[in-house]
């Protein structure tokens, strides 16, 4: 049985509580894992969420620096404790839990997703999908790409990106950046 669903016009980015549910146009309901309706909220970030931040940039992303790098618990503590400041990041909430951390430049003429890290266990159900098709509805809406960059180890994060129409622009010896662009208005 094939179900169509419209796709809702995309809020801005200062919509602050999305519900998750599957964006897609057609699908087959036999195929869907079903989830439960969740709240995702935003939440500036703020000086006491310091330890959390750290707490999650160490679960989301350990595996992936590890595989590159290597991973000296105390050397990445310190490097994070000089360059982390809680202002222009969010904390990711789901359903009243603190789950992640979002930050998002506006640059004008493009957006760049400069962190979407999420614990373990809010990772792969949908949340990190939620998020980024907000933050790409808004850069359709303006007609300015969408950027940022992934390790090369992170092979699931870089998945999410290419399924969502993220392209590679540009390689490091550790990182692909990728970027999604939409057409200009001929209006």
């Amino acid at each position: 049985m094939r179900t169509t669903y419209a796709k809702p016009s995309a809020p801005s980015l200062n919509t602050h509580i999305v519900n998750m549910f599957p964006i897609v146009e057609t699908f087959d309901v036999r195929k869907i894992h079903v989830m439960p309706m969740r709240q995702i909220a935003l939440r500036e970030c703020r000086e006491e969420d310091r330890v959390f931040a750290w707490e999650v940039r160490r679960q989301a992303l350990r595996e992936y620096v590890a595989a590159i790098w290597g991973w000296d618990e105390g050397a990445q503590r310190e490097k994070f404790k000089q360059r982390f400041t809680p202002s222009g990041h969010q904390i990711i909430v789901v359903d009243g839990m603190d789950a992640g951390l979002l930050q998002v430049v506006d640059e004008g003429d493009h957006l760049v997703v400069g962190k979407i890290e999420l614990l373990p266990e809010f990772q792969r159900k949908g949340v990190g999908t939620v998020l980024m098709n907000r933050i790409l509805g808004e850069a359709q809406v303006r007609r300015i790409p969408v950027r940022l960059q992934v390790l090369r180890t992170n092979t699931p994060a870089r998945s999410l990106y290419e399924r969502l129409g993220f392209t590679v622009s540009g390689e490091t010896e550790t990182h692909f950046q990728m970027e999604k662009t939409f057409a200009a208005s001929t209006a």
